[in-house]
């Protein structure tokens, strides 16, 4: 069986998205304040929404993705839909037959099925909760 990779996206760094989110933006505005002809302003406020679609999709995108900032983020390893975290509530994290799981501070654990994943990648995501948990405190 092929392992799968981890797609990891840092939130600050990705350039390209956030212009995209900005031309959605401007869109959207131009599109409300009707500064062009009827017909026009209509597209405008089409293209707007389906840029920001195209944004928030992108988590869907990957079958194993971790998108982050300096805050927290989402984590999505063999699922449809992630789940969110911050890096304050993490304390304690463990690798235990191919489950990845996260206490919090709160003690609810955050269990996900590694299996079919590389090695590597687990030990890239486990070292990024522990570096971001440190550099918070």
């Amino acid at each position: 069986m092929k392992k799968r990779r981890i797609h990891f996206l840092n939130i600050n760094k990705d350039r390209f998205m956030l212009v995209v989110m900005i031309m959605a933006v401007v869109c959207l505005g131009l599109g409300l304040l009707e500064a062009f002809k009827e017909g026009v302003n209509y597209y405008l406020i089409a293209s707007s929404y389906f840029l920001m679609a195209f944004y928030f999709s992108k988590i869907f995108w990957y079958r194993n993705m971790v998108q982050y900032n300096k805050l927290g983020g989402t984590i999505k390893i063999n699922s449809f839909f992630g789940k969110s975290f911050k890096f304050k509530d993490f304390k304690s994290t463990t690798i235990e037959k191919n489950t990845l799981k996260i206490t919090t501070t709160n003690n609810k654990n955050l269990n996900f099925d590694t299996t079919g994943i590389l090695s590597e990648d687990i030990d890239k995501l486990v070292e990024l909760l522990k570096s971001h948990k440190t550099t918070l405190k």
